[in-house]
């Protein structure tokens, strides 16, 4: 049995933990070789639907886009994690009517624990009246009245929530049954064996990106005909902590989104937390010569070893003092 494409919609009121489910669900699919991708409310708000405010009409808008995206993803066998507030049942039933192959996850905790996870304090303005629309306070939410799956998160571990999801997908034949149960990154040891073992990675997937045998023999081959960027010192130990994992979930160099909400906010755009900005700065006559989309070998100063191959998939300028007030205070 192939698994079959489906959308898997997360919601539930902010900080219920739908993209913390969802995102250990992703690295579990992952881990099985399962085509998956993650649409996450604050990541569509800063690109797909920037255009968009938080009337009920501009948030149906926002869903129905949402659910448009999510379709073609579904209907090219993959797996779609969508994780939305999407307050209102008439939007979440277009949405199923729009996709067809769908599952409604309901995820929920207390207002008190809601409130206590709420690092920025949004709760507690929208309850002062200081902070109009805002969804559960001063704007309703619909919660499903039968979802396919009900996750308490003020009563279950993520691992759980995750593990409960895979099942689902298994138990409704969009997934082969794993025979082991499912697999779920970040699931902790049993008592017995606690101490064993490494860590969870940070975000819940480790990733990989050195190459080896023939794939490094090929890959250095075609670096001979590529642009150079030379690294310094700092950018060359970034590349090597992303190609080993060291700065999961990281698959590369930060493109402007990832970079404008780190530096802002401390978190990847996926709402992950994340400190300090990891990218690679350019003088703007070498920005000037490379086009997105090309790939580029990134060398070491002086002899010239490659260190690393790089499709460029964005170029943007930043200040670099602005940078540093941001972070750095």
């Amino acid at each position: 049995m192939e698994p079959r494409g489906v959308t898997v919609w997360f919601t539930g009121l902010s900080g219920a933990g739908k993209t913390t489910i969802a995102r250990a669900v992703e690295a579990a699919l992952r881990a099985r070789g399962v085509p998956v991708e993650r649409l996450d409310g604050d990541v569509v708000r800063q690109s797909l639907t920037r255009d968009l405010g938080f009337s009920r009409e501009d948030r149906e808008q926002n869903i129905d886009r949402v659910a448009f995206v999510a379709k073609l993803l579904t209907r090219h066998g993959v797996i779609c994690l969508a994780s939305f507030i999407s307050p209102y049942r008439s939007m979440r039933a277009r949405a199923r009517q729009e996709i067809d192959d769908f599952l409604e996850v309901y995820v929920t905790a207390p207002l008190a624990t809601l409130i206590e996870r709420d690092v920025k304090g949004l709760y507690r303005k929208a309850l002062a009246g200081k902070l109009p629309n805002f969804t559960g306070v001063s704007d309703p939410y619909e919660p499903p009245e039968q979802p396919d799956l009900l996750l308490e998160t003020d009563r279950e571990p993520v691992e759980a929530c995750a593990a409960r999801v895979i099942g689902l997908l298994e138990a409704r034949g969009y997934l082969p049954p794993s025979g082991k149960g499912p697999v779920i990154a970040g699931a902790g040891p049993a008592p017995s064996e606690a101490g064993q073992g490494p860590v969870t990675p940070h975000g819940g997937q480790l990733v990989r990106r050195v190459l080896e045998g023939e794939a490094r023999a090929e890959a250095l081959g075609r670096a001979r005909e590529l642009p150079v960027v030379v690294l310094d010192e700092r950018e060359r130990a970034d590349v090597e902590m992303i190609g080993c994992g060291a700065l999961s979930p990281l698959v590369g160099f930060m493109g402007r989104l990832e970079y404008e909400t780190v530096i802002g906010q401390m978190r990847l755009a996926d709402g992950l937390l994340w400190p300090l900005p990891i990218t690679l700065a350019v003088t703007r006559e070498e920005a000037a010569a490379i086009r997105e989309g090309q790939e580029v070998a990134l060398v070491t100063p002086g002899e010239g070893r490659v260190v690393a191959l790089m499709q460029v998939t964005e170029r943007f300028t930043y200040d670099p003092r602005e940078e540093a007030a941001q972070v750095f205070g």
